[in-house]
């Protein structure tokens, strides 16, 4: 059984200890403090999974306590609730600015307060899984997604999106103009999934220049089929005027050293259909993708491939 959450409760009132203490049994480990100094050390002492802290406290005050907190490289990511008496919006904007992840008003809704703090882990979590780069899900998320489907039973098409020459790119551009080329990529998925199939579709970044995304067997033909279209009507703007209308780069080969012709950035999209193969985890997809990789990159421009054998129980 999972450990429950640790809560650091930072509050010089026993009363409101006691009622926070009351609110959370059950759902916490708690530790408290009485006030920001105290509650440094016990950040450093209980590690906690997140800081519950008043605003008006003497020595350091939840304001001070917050900036401390956040300023602090090993621990700036810990999700930071404040409680507060205070209602001039100067001071919650203050208490803001110095990082605090939300705010509550005394008195509070005990309920209130529980789904508040659950829902600042949820985002710890999310974030800390998410790609830094692009903020789209990624590790254990993307693997959690596709076990998911799996288990749900329905048959669902895994995409593997792959950048073709990136590397090439990157040598010639540098890795700032790379960089806005893996923003531009993720943004484009993005919208393009949400338009063409709404937020059922996920969209995932594996690492570098590969994607993944799901979606239902009918949507995975019309969204590949939108995202070609829109990656290579918006590709050139990333590439010098001149190299644009060339229609290619000269760049060092990484194999021989020697200068060689790549054409402009390109997309493959490698389509894994679980009504078309025995999957059974994630490690099936990734090994199908992979080898559907291998098919596309071997075709000119953006392509889509897809596994093109039905599943069978039949032994071959």
């Amino acid at each position: 059984m999972p450990q429950l959450p640790k809560l650091l409760i930072v509050d010089d009132n026993p009363s409101i200890l006691l009622v926070v203490k009351a609110a959370l049994r059950g759902y916490f480990r708690f530790e408290t403090a009485p006030d920001g100094l105290r509650g440094w050390e016990m950040v450093q002492s209980f590690e906690p999974d997140i800081v519950l802290s008043d605003y008006s406290m003497p020595g350091m005050n939840g304001e001070e306590f917050c900036r401390k907190l956040k300023t602090d490289p090993a621990r700036h990511h810990l999700p930071f609730v404040m409680l507060t008496a205070l209602v001039d919006v100067d001071d919650i904007v203050r208490g803001l600015q110095a990082g605090a992840d939300d705010y509550m008003c005394k008195p509070f809704s005990p309920a209130e307060l529980r789904v508040r703090l659950q829902t600042q882990l949820r985002r710890r979590d999310h974030d800390l899984q998410a790609d830094p780069l692009t903020l789209l899900p990624s590790g254990d998320l993307i693997r959690s997604e596709l076990a998911r489907r799996l288990e749900v039973g329905a048959p669902f098409a895994a995409t593997y999106a792959d950048l073709d020459h990136f590397k090439a790119f990157a040598d010639y551009y540098g890795f700032l103009r790379a960089s806005d080329v893996i923003r531009h990529t993720a943004a484009l998925l993005q919208k393009t999934a949400l338009e063409t199939v709404g937020r059922s579709a996920f969209v995932g970044h594996i690492a570098g220049d590969d994607f993944l995304l799901t979606c239902t067997i009918e949507e995975a033909d019309p969204l590949c089929r939108a995202i070609v279209e829109a990656f290579d009507a918006g590709i050139a703007a990333f590439y010098d005027p001149e190299d644009a209308r060339a229609g290619f780069i000269l760049a060092n080969s990484r194999d021989t050293g020697q200068k060689k012709r790549y054409p402009l950035l390109s997309l493959s999209l490698c389509v894994v259909r679980s009504d078309r193969e025995k999957l059974t985890t994630p490690y099936d997809i990734a090994a199908s993708a992979l080898w559907l990789k291998e098919r596309g990159k071997r075709q000119p421009g953006s392509v889509i491939v897809t596994n093109a054998v039905p599943a069978t129980d039949e032994p071959s």
